[in-house]
């Protein structure tokens, strides 16, 4: 997928996030990310919004990641030394031999990315910033500017929060036209870079810190994106789904599950059969604050055969109509028959599926 299609979000994950701690537990035989990255991707792909919403990786994360995997594994090689020194068993024989785990580690990140290459939605990187943006590094180490910190604090911790922050302002200005959402958990970024951001492209930067915060930002995101589908859609495609779907079977079903009847004089005739159906219309009646689903009344013209039991007596109705209230969901991708108008009255379906579209 390329940056080519408006309406695009960006996550930026920051290194503390995607970061997988060794201390209880670590498999140092592959590179991966954890679980929080992965469960962002599900709901990315759960939610239909691959086309819009892509990851992004900086340069700097993966760098840091890697040299955090080598001082795990160092650290925990050395503490498995200490203990095969300090504990001895007549059964057990152990060994570390010599072995070059940084040329093993390279290979298995790459193995990772090719991995990530294949995902259904898009996960880029983020380059380092160019030599263009060192003096403004410069500037921010030396005036403690964010994400450097304050006057009482160590002007040289921040230094890879600046690589990552003018990665990312590199990054908004080849790309202006999307919005940015810094997924991350270190305070040094702060509503100061935000008013930054916002100074230099005229647009709000979204930075969050929570897993529970990005899911709902996901979902705000569906909302619009359903907005969008809604007002571009190919109305054509639906109709014809629909009439392909609405035959005379589906039609005796759910006439037969509302239990129409008809109130003749003092008798009551139910329906005892359903023959000629005929779609005559389709017709869309979305509201237009509706950003979950479409709406669509199917006018159907239908014979059908009333009986009343007691007096054993049929009545045929010829040329009746009827309406099928559907909505087509787009995060589930389904049309659902919601209500019926028969014989001058409605009746609530709990929602009976009409068919499984799969349109996008």
């Amino acid at each position: 997928m390329s940056f080519s299609n408006p309406n695009n979000y960006v996550i930026i994950f920051d290194t503390n996030i995607i970061y997988e701690k060794a201390e209880n537990g670590c498999d140092f035989c592959e590179f991966k990310f954890n679980r929080l990255f992965q469960n962002i991707v599900d709901e990315i792909e759960e939610r239909d919004l691959i086309e819009h919403i892509t990851i992004a990786i900086p340069d700097v994360a993966w760098n840091e990641l890697y040299q955090q995997r080598i001082q795990s594994y160092n650290r925990k090689n050395q503490e498995l030394e200490k203990l095969l020194e300090a504990f001895k068993f007549p059964n057990i024989q152990y060994e570390i031999s010599e072995f070059d785990y940084e040329l093993y580690l390279n290979e298995q990140v790459e193995v990772f990315k090719k991995k990530l290459d294949n995902y259904s939605m898009n996960v880029i990187s983020i380059e380092l910033p160019s030599e263009t943006r060192f003096k403004s590094i410069v500037k921010r180490a030396f005036s403690k500017i964010p994400p450097f910190e304050g006057i009482d604090k160590k002007s040289d911790k921040g230094f890879k929060d600046a690589l990552i922050w003018e990665s990312i302002l590199e990054f908004k200005a080849k790309c202006s036209e999307y919005e940015v959402i810094l997924y991350s958990r270190d305070g040094l970024f702060n509503d100061v870079l935000a008013e930054e951001y916002n100074y230099l492209f005229r647009d709000d930067l979204i930075l969050l810190n929570k897993e529970v915060d990005v899911i709902k930002q996901i979902a705000e995101i569906q909302k619009t994106v359903n907005q969008l589908r809604k007002i571009e859609i190919d109305e054509v495609k639906y109709y014809d789904e629909i009439r392909l779907l609405t035959n005379l079977e589906l039609v005796k079903d759910v006439i037969f599950e509302t239990e129409l009847y008809k109130k003749i004089g003092s008798q009551i005739y139910d329906v005892s059969d359903v023959r000629d159906s005929e779609i005559k219309n389709v017709i869309e009646t979305t509201d237009i604050s509706s950003k979950e689903n479409i709406n669509f009344e199917i006018n159907i013209q239908l014979s059908l055969t009333l009986s009343n039991s007691e007096k054993e007596e049929d009545i045929d109705l010829e040329n009746e109509e009827i309406i099928l209230y559907v909505e087509y969901s787009f995060y589930e991708k389904r049309f659902y028959i919601t209500k019926v108008y028969a014989l001058e009255n409605f009746y609530d379906l709990n929602k009976r599926q009409l068919g499984g579209g799969k349109f996008v």
